[in-house]
C-alpha cells in the first residue's frame, strides 16, 4: 500500500485498494492505522523556489543535547540529524530572507559552523512543517519575540504572532 501511494499520493483509495488486492474500507482502514501509529504521515510539500526562502546547514559541535530539545519543534528547522562518527547535530535551516537568516543565526547558533546554499538543487519539493501548538506569544524554542534585539530586523518566528510574512507570495515565481 505504501508503495502505491509513494507511486501517486493522490490516487484514490479505490485503486490503491484494488492493487494490493483489499476492499476500498480496508485501505482507508490500513491508511489511518499507519498515520495514528506514526509510520507514515499525509503532508504538503512545496517547491522552495516558489517562497524565495533561504537555507542553511548547520553544524553544532556543543551543548548538543540541548540544542536537539530547544529547537525540535522550530518551524525553520527542516531536518536535523546526529552524526554517529562526530557526534555533532547538523540542522538544515530555513529563513523568509537574507536579513532574517543572518539574525537567527547570530542570535540562536553563535558558535556553529555555518554553510549558507543559495538553491536548493534537489529534492524539487521539501515539506514544512505547520506552526507547532505553542502559545503565541512565545516561540517553540522559548523564546519571546518582543525580548529579542534582532526584532526590528527579522521576520519573528513563523509559530509566533509576532511573525511579519515576506512580501514574496508562494506561486509569484
Amino acid at each position: 500500500m505504501i508503495e502505491e501511494l509513494l507511486k501517486d499520493p493522490r490516487k484514490p483509495f479505490t485503486e490503491v485498494a484494488k492493487e494490493v488486492g483489499v476492499s476500498d474500507t480496508a485501505a482507508r482502514k490500513r491508511f489511518r492505522r499507519l498515520v495514528s501509529k506514526g509510520v507514515i504521515k499525509p503532508a504538503l510539500l512545496v517547491n522552495p523556489k516558489g517562497f524565495d526562502l533561504q537555507f542553511a546547514q548547520i553544524r553544532v559541535m556543543e551543548d548538543v543535547d540541548s540544542v536537539a530539545e530547544r529547537f525540535k519543534n522550530c518551524p525553520r528547522v527542516l531536518l536535523m540529524a546526529r552524526l554517529e562518527t562526530t557526534g555533532e547535530l547538523v540542522i538544515w535551516f530555513m529563513a523568509e530572507n537574507d536579513e532574517t537568516m543572518n539574525c537567527e543565526l547570530e542570535r540562536h547558533f553563535p558558535g556553529a559552523i555555518v554553510d549558507l546554499h543559495a538553491e536548493v538543487v534537489s529534492p524539487k519539493f521539501v515539506q514544512i512543517e505547520p506552526k507547532p501548538d505553542v502559545p503565541k506569544n512565545r516561540s517553540p524554542c522559548g523564546e519571546f519575540c518582543t525580548e529579542c534585539d534582532f526584532l526590528n530586523r527579522c521576520s519573528g518566528c513563523p509559530a509566533t504572532i509576532h511573525f511579519k510574512a515576506s512580501s514574496k507570495k508562494p506561486g509569484s515565481m
